[in-house]
């Protein structure tokens, strides 16, 4: 019986693949299989990810890893990779080709491509060699020349430098640094934390003298240690190299992590995607002011001057408000002023007041009035006035923001002006305010309540 005797009204002449259309409008026809695709495979710590780009006509996929038995995960139409882990019997050091199907009524796809892997449930002896606690590199990027570091004054090879027996943890004892011993097991721990004797405070200075100072924070007043927060990955690398540990990516951690979901407040609402959780959780930032003055090099001493614990400069980095730190060094009568995104455990839920913190502040007024900030001057007898609270770093940072240069007479253990004002400005992994932003700090917004 011919299609038009079936169906009342049907138009002569039409072919069999109309027919198959409209009936696959109305249910009847699954239509075509999913089309050709291709897939990615990786090894993760405890895990096996195989990755694809978004398809269309999919229902769900099926992915197998196959060792002699073959392992299956089955994910959503709509997914763009499946995990695959030692739930699923993914074994360690087990190779495996991978394959991913895609699946509808009508049938199923193959990918394109089987790749092979070997699973690698621990992969950070191997990764280790390339990780900032193995090259200390970030040392060696601030001071190159090529970065507008110290050394376009020194002309000292960074090979020479003193410091580096301390940066460079291949100088210091590389493993038996952390762990005692040269050669530690797989899966061995340390005693994490920067109090005295704990393995991260006889290099992490600076955390181990917030604790000295008295600043509290409150994951470590509630017993947290390092690895609390910090991975695997941050201590042991992820097997890139990084130029520094502010460079993105070299530090995983982030707030959001374990604090997934802000209380919705006036704070929160108004800067949550805007303003990093440390800018104003955070209570401070450590300096030791005139510490590394000519320190870096082959015949300099660290004098301290004092530290300083009260400023937070604000400055642009990942797309967000940032707290940042400063840093001055000297060589010979030249005077290098460092400016760098920076954190400090000094984590408290009202470690601010209110919106008159950073909007409309005296040092936003400053910059406002005549666009010069003195950011620490010498008190003319053996101390600098520094700046406190939150600092912005404006466009025009290279001189709007200034300190005065101290030198030091070991013979007569007195500080005296050396100059006021930087020969250079190094600025790395942030950026400077935008006009903008500096518009709308200048404006003071009162907030009642507090702190955020």
């Amino acid at each position: 019986m011919s299609p038009a005797s079936r169906f009342p009204g049907y138009p002569t002449g039409i072919s069999a693949l109309a027919l198959v259309c409209v009936v696959s409008m109305l249910g009847a026809c699954a239509g075509e299989p999913p089309a050709p695709f291709s897939i990615m495979a990786a090894t993760f710590p405890d895990s096996v990810k195989l990755v694809w780009s978004r398809q269309t006509n999919v229902d769900s996929f099926r992915a197998e890893l196959t060792a002699g038995q073959t392992l299956t995960r089955w994910v959503a139409g709509d997914a763009t990779m499946a995990v695959l882990t030692s739930g699923d019997g993914v074994e360690e050091g087990a190779s495996y080709v991978a394959t991913v199907y895609a699946v509808n009524s009508a049938g199923e796809t193959r990918s394109n491509n089987s790749p092979s892997l070997t699973a690698n449930g621990f992969p950070w002896d191997e990764w280790y060699p390339t990780s900032l606690h193995a090259t200390g590199q970030g040392l060696q990027t601030f001071y190159s020349a090529s970065n507008n570091g110290l050394e376009q004054f020194a002309n000292v090879p960074y090979s020479e430098l003193a410091c580096k027996n301390c940066h460079e943890p291949s100088l210091t004892g590389g493993c038996a640094s952390c762990h005692g011993t040269p050669d530690p097991g797989l899966g061995a721990e340390v005693d994490d934390g920067v109090a005295e004797g704990q393995a991260c405070a006889g290099c992490h200075g600076r955390q181990a003298s917030e604790v000295a100072v008295g600043l509290s924070d409150v994951h470590r007043d509630q017993g947290m240690t390092c690895m609390g927060c910090h991975t695997l990955e941050d201590v042991m690398g992820d097997g890139r190299s990084y130029s520094s540990l502010l460079e993105d990516g070299a530090i995983h951690v982030e707030c959001e992590d374990c604090h997934t979901i802000l209380a919705s407040n006036q704070y929160h609402d108004v800067h949550g995607s805007s303003v990093d959780c440390s800018t104003c959780h955070m209570q401070g930032m450590i300096t030791c002011y005139n510490c590394h003055y000519q320190s870096a090099l082959p015949e300099g001493e660290s004098q301290l001057l004092k530290q300083v614990t009260d400023w937070v400069f604000l400055v642009n980095r990942s797309g967000k408000v940032h707290p940042a730190n400063i840093h001055s060094l000297i060589y010979e009568d030249n005077k290098l002023l460092i400016i760098a995104p920076g954190y400090g455990h000094t984590i408290a839920r009202n470690a601010v007041s209110g919106c008159s913190d950073c909007h409309g502040n005296a040092h936003v007024v400053d910059l406002d009035d005549d666009s010069v900030l003195v950011v620490a001057g010498f008190d003319g007898v053996g101390d600098v006035n520094t700046a406190e609270g939150f600092v912005p770093v404006p466009f025009n940072f290279e001189t709007a923001l200034v300190l005065d240069f101290l030198a030091y007479d070991s013979d007569t253990e007195a500080w005296s002006l050396l100059a006021r004002g930087q020969d250079a400005t190094q600025f790395m992994f942030a950026e400077q305010l935008s006009d903008e932003q500096l518009t709308k700090l200048k404006q003071l917004t009162a907030v009642p309540g507090g702190g955020r």
